[in-house]
C-alpha cells in the first residue's frame, strides 16, 4: 500500500502542482538558449505563458493514469497485465502537450495585419529527415508482428502487439497532423523579438510532436518484439539486450525533449538584432 500511495498518488500529485507554477526566469532563459531565442522584455511573457500552458495540459492528461503502473502492488490479480504499465501515462503525457498546442488561442489581430511572404513548412523547424524515424519504427514493429505467429505460439502477446501497433499508428498520424497545425498557426505579432520567440515555440511544439511519434514507434516495437521473441540465450539474447538498451536510451532522450520543451535541430528564421535582455 505504501508503494501504491507514494508512487501512484503522492508523486504524481506533486508533479501536477509544480506544473501549474509559472516557469522561473532562469528556466525561460535556459529554454531561450536551447532554442536560440534571445529573451527580451517583449517576448518574456509570451514564452512563459505558453510553456506553462503546455505543462498544465500534459500533466493533467497524465495524472489519472500513473497509478496503473503501481496497481499490481495492491491488486496483482485484478489489473490486467497490459494495463499495469507506465506506458499509458507516458502516452497521455505526450498527447496532452499536443492538445495544449492545438487548442492555443490565436493572437489578437494588430491594427495592421502582416505576415511573412515565405511559406512555413514543418521541415523549417527540425533538422534533416527526422520525421521518418517514427514510421521506420512502425515498419519494424509490423515486421516483428508478422514474424510472431511462426516464432511464438502465445496468442496473448500477439494480440497485445497488434493493439500496440494500431495505437502507435494512430498516435503517429495525430502527431503529424499536430505538427502541420502548429507550423500553420497565425503569427503572434510583427515585433522581431516576438516573432523569434514564436518560431522557437513552434519548433518546440514540432519537436514534441516528433518525439511523441517516436515514443509511439518505440512502444510498438517493444510490444511486437515481445510477441516475436523466443530465443533467450547465446548471441541472440545478447543482441536482444543491446537492442533493448538502445531503445530505452532513445526513449529517455525523446521523453526528455518533451519534458524540457526543446527542439530537434531548430533553424531560426527571424534574426534578432541588438537585443535588450529582460
Amino acid at each position: 500500500m505504501y508503494w501504491f500511495l507514494f508512487f501512484g498518488l503522492v508523486v504524481p500529485s506533486a508533479f501536477l502542482v509544480l506544473a501549474f507554477l509559472s516557469p522561473t526566469q532562469r528556466q525561460v532563459r535556459r529554454w531561450g538558449a536551447v532554442c536560440d531565442v534571445v529573451v527580451t522584455t517583449s517576448n518574456l511573457e509570451l514564452i512563459r505563458s505558453h510553456l506553462c500552458r503546455i505543462r498544465r495540459f500534459r500533466s493533467v492528461a497524465a495524472f489519472p493514469f500513473w497509478w496503473l503502473a503501481v496497481a499490481p502492488t495492491v491488486a496483482p490479480d485484478r489489473v490486467p497485465r497490459v494495463l499495469a504499465t507506465p506506458t499509458i501515462a507516458i502516452a497521455a503525457y505526450a498527447v496532452g502537450g499536443l492538445i495544449g498546442e492545438l487548442t492555443s488561442k490565436p493572437p489578437p489581430a494588430d491594427s495592421v495585419r502582416q505576415a511573412s511572404l515565405v511559406p512555413r513548412k514543418v521541415g523549417d523547424f527540425h533538422g534533416g529527415r527526422l520525421r521518418l524515424i517514427p514510421w521506420v519504427l512502425l515498419a519494424v514493429a509490423a515486421g516483428l508482428l508478422v514474424m510472431a505467429p511462426s516464432t511464438n505460439p502465445n496468442g496473448s502477446h500477439q494480440r497485445e502487439g497488434a493493439v500496440a501497433l494500431f495505437g502507435a499508428i494512430v498516435l503517429c498520424a495525430f502527431a503529424e497532423f499536430a505538427s502541420r497545425r502548429i507550423v500553420a498557426r497565425p503569427q503572434r505579432s510583427g515585433d522581431i523579438d516576438v516573432l523569434a520567440a514564436d518560431d522557437g515555440l513552434r519548433a518546440a511544439g514540432v519537436a514534441t510532436a516528433l518525439s511523441t511519434a517516436g515514443l509511439a514507434g518505440l512502444m510498438a516495437v517493444g510490444y511486437t518484439g515481445a510477441a516475436a521473441s523466443q530465443i533467450q540465450r547465446g548471441w541472440a539474447a545478447f543482441g536482444q539486450g543491446m537492442a533493448a538498451l538502445v531503445m530505452y536510451s532513445l526513449g529517455i532522450g525523446l521523453l526528455c525533449t518533451i519534458v524540457r520543451q526543446e527542439t530537434w535541430g531548430y533553424r531560426r528564421r527571424h534574426r534578432q538584432t541588438n537585443p535588450v535582455p529582460a
